[in-house]
Order: structure tokens, then sequence, then C-alpha cells
């Protein structure tokens, strides 16, 4: 079964029947683990944007530094769309990505950027999205955590060292 917007933190292998009731189940996983740092029960996935590339700990050839390949993508449930993807180097101000179009709200939205050139050393790339109902990433774990770590959706980090 799949169910756009929906976290698959559920991932039914096999699925044998469905049954219909009014109130969610009391079962562990539905309770305790399935569950906001509120204790509500998590459903539809937040907004969120990841970097695909650069990979965490790459190292860039200086050589290359005025030229990284800097993309990722971003989502979010609730038939929402992504309004803006930003992202930032070294802790700087925040500039926005390019956003490709997207068939639908349910599908990823893949965003490019062009970094400035990088200087010898490890570089921090931060990127975050807001979507189109003006919800945000946290900035941290933090304030997101799950007692399955379950919609880690934390601006997402990833550092990188130009030799």
């Amino acid at each position: 079964v799949v169910v756009p917007g929906y976290i698959g933190a559920r991932s039914v292998k096999g699925l044998s029947r469905i049954t219909l009731q009014a109130d969610p189940s009391d079962n562990y996983y539905q309770q305790v683990a399935y569950t906001t740092p509120e204790g509500h029960m998590i459903g539809e996935y937040p907004v969120n944007a990841l970097i695909q590339t650069p990979a965490d700990g790459e190292v860039i050839p200086a050589g290359n530094a005025d030229r990284v390949d800097f993309r990722g993508f971003a989502l979010v449930g609730g038939g929402r769309g992504i309004a803006r993807v930003e992202y930032r180097v070294d802790q700087g101000d925040w500039m926005r990505a390019e956003l490709s179009p997207s068939d639908s709200p349910w599908s990823w939205h893949r965003w490019t950027a062009v970094l400035p050139p990088l200087e010898r050393g490890e570089h921090v790339l931060q990127v975050r999205a807001v979507d189109t109902a003006g919800n945000h990433q946290p900035a941290a774990i933090e304030d997101v955590w799950s007692p399955k770590g379950y919609l880690n959706n934390a601006w997402h980090t990833v550092r990188v060292m130009v030799r």
C-alpha cells in the first residue's frame, strides 16, 4: 500500500488484510515508537530537503573547488509543495537554490545551486526547505527527536574537504 505524503515507517512487507476502525491502534508502535516529541502519532511527511552531492566527507580536488556539483531534492506530505530551498556554506548567509518543476506536490522537487569557489580546507554545507504552507525544517535533530528516530527533518549538513 502506498499512501502519498505519508511516511514509510509502517513498511508493510506483506499485506493479508486491512482492518478499518474509528480509533488509532493501541499497539506499541502506534502509541510509542511512531510518535513526535509531543506524543502525537506521526503520519504526514514533514518538509525536508537533502543534499545528494557532494557526499558527506567527500574530498574535492582544489582545482575543482570553483565548480562543485551541488544538488539534491526536497519533499513534503499533505499535498503541499516546496516553496523554496535554501543553502549556506560555512554558517554564511542563506541563499536560494533553483527548484526544478515538479510533476505533482507528491513527488520529489529537485534543486541545484552554484556554490561560491571553495578555499582549501574543510567546509560545512547545509540545506533547508520551506513548504507552501510556510512550514520550515528545524535546525537540529533535538527539535524533532522521536523514540525510533523517525521524521528527522533537521537541516541536512555535509562536510567536504578541499585539498
